[in-house]
């Protein structure tokens, strides 16, 4: 897969951690972003997105007017180097339930990757069209919850298996009800690389 460093979002955009909920989301419109870094001083010091204001705002009551974006943020932020690979990085998100991720260069916070870029950078790896795995990654936002993202896959597993012949090893192993990791081998070994790789992220 591809490294992390050629795909993550910059430059940086941030928000004083005093700023109102009602000022970061006009100002998240106004740069069309779904989050935003918040700043105390010179540090990050926690992360706002677009589902904060729904879930924490809009659905508690508050009002965007007098609550302050530091009583939403997400911290502490979770961060992974640039050298690392896509991967790891959608492995990551799941593990820790986020959906945006802080990229490091020798200890320096240089940017920013959220699961819609993951999800981009796989169609475009691959291709997007009307198949199964479009229509997988088509439900990215989703895929980080564990219980959505087990169903997705078998729901994945099942629609594939539609498109492979009867002597095909990956459609036998599917058949036989055989673990992720035995149909990822036979996906790879018939050169469907999308569909084996999408199972190696689900072993992670």
């Amino acid at each position: 897969m591809g490294k992390i460093r050629d795909y993550m979002q910059d430059p940086l955009l941030s928000i004083d951690a005093d700023s109102t909920v009602h000022d970061a989301a006009k100002f998240m419109l106004d740069h069309k972003v779904g989050g935003l870094l918040v700043k105390e001083n010179d540090d990050y010091v926690g992360i706002v997105t677009d589902v904060d204001f729904t879930r924490k705002v809009v659905a508690a009551g508050w009002d965007p007017d007098a609550t302050k974006i530091s009583a939403i943020m997400s911290h502490p932020l979770v961060i992974l180097d640039s050298h690392r690979e896509m991967s790891e990085a959608f492995s990551c998100m799941r593990q820790n339930h986020v959906r945006h991720i802080l990229i490091t260069e020798k200890e320096k916070i240089i940017g920013m990757i959220s699961v819609r870029d993951f999800a981009n950078y796989y169609n475009a790896k691959y291709g997007q069209g009307k198949d199964p795995i479009a229509e997988f990654w088509n439900n990215y936002d989703a895929l980080l919850v564990e219980g959505i993202f087990v169903t997705a896959v078998e729901r994945l597993l099942k629609d594939f298996r539609k498109t492979l012949s009867n002597s095909s090893k990956t459609a036998i192993s599917m058949d036989n009800r055989e673990d992720w990791g035995q149909i990822a081998q036979h996906a790879r070994e018939e050169g469907l690389h999308d569909l084996a790789e999408i199972l190696s992220l689900a072993e992670n």
